[in-house]
């Protein structure tokens, strides 16, 4: 959660507490992109209107870096500008918006599809991984299970030479 309003941060922490994930809070987008540079997250919520950098800026940063050019960011505005907002933040690779006042409910249920989809691909990465060490083992058993099977084959092939020739 990226907001350089300390309350909306603990209001917004508070609302996703329900979901039991670690809520990280930035109070700038500078900080959000120091934090993003040591891990990463299943979901950006990024306020468009901030002092030092806004959402937008924040978020084209974001999507330079290769480890979160995929992370979905929903942006927190106000109704005011909406359409605009909507538009650079949809060029930008946003995925939704949520207009304040904030309802608790359609944040928790936004917050909760991504965080899901995040855990879903996080266990397809380990079972890919999984399956391409077991792809590599299976290649490693049938080449020396071949080499073992021709040495013998061999000396029989041999022996059969030697009988066909009287």
């Amino acid at each position: 959660m990226v907001d350089d309003t300390p309350g909306k941060l603990v209001a917004v922490e508070s609302i996703l507490e329900a979901l039991r994930q670690t809520v990280v809070t930035a109070g700038s987008g500078r900080e959000a992109l120091r934090i993003l540079l040591q891990e990463d997250f299943a979901l950006i919520l990024l306020d468009v209107r901030m002092a030092d950098m806004d959402g937008f800026e924040t978020a084209a940063l974001i999507r330079q870096r290769r480890a979160s050019e995929h992370t979905p960011i929903i942006f927190l505005t106000a109704f005011e500008e909406a359409e605009l907002d909507m538009a650079r933040g949809y060029s930008l690779g946003a995925v939704d918006f949520i207009f304040s006042p904030i309802v608790p409910e359609v944040l928790r249920a936004k917050a909760a599809g991504f965080v899901e989809l995040y855990q879903k691909t996080e266990e397809i990465r380990v079972l890919f991984a999984a399956a391409q060490e077991s792809s590599r083992a299976k290649s490693e058993f049938l080449n020396m299970a071949a080499h073992e099977l021709r040495t013998p084959l061999s000396v029989v092939s041999g022996y059969l030479a030697l009988l066909s020739e009287g």
